[in-house]
């Protein structure tokens, strides 16, 4: 009987312990973040405009082919992101 008392007093400590590390895991402030699509002709000047954004603080999450001539694609959507504030 008595064992189980420890065993019982153990595992809520444990479960506590537990708890009590998560919720002070999730105060931690949390990144709010803006989102920006842009469309570029595919060209050379594709690679000076996102270098551009991203002396801007954008960041390039995904890019997806778009407009389609002939065989080939003629522009890409470019997903960015960068933290508010």
């Amino acid at each position: 009987m008595r064992q189980k008392l420890i065993l019982i007093l153990v595992a809520f400590l444990i479960l506590g312990a537990t708890s009590w590390a998560y919720s002070q895991k999730s105060n931690a402030p949390r990144t709010s973040w803006e989102y920006m699509f842009v469309e570029y002709i595919n060209g050379e000047e594709t690679p000076r405009k996102l270098n551009e954004l991203g002396a801007q603080g954008w960041e390039l999450v995904a890019a997806s082919d778009r407009g389609f001539d002939r065989g080939n694609f003629t522009t890409t959507q470019f997903v960015l992101k960068r933290a508010k504030g």
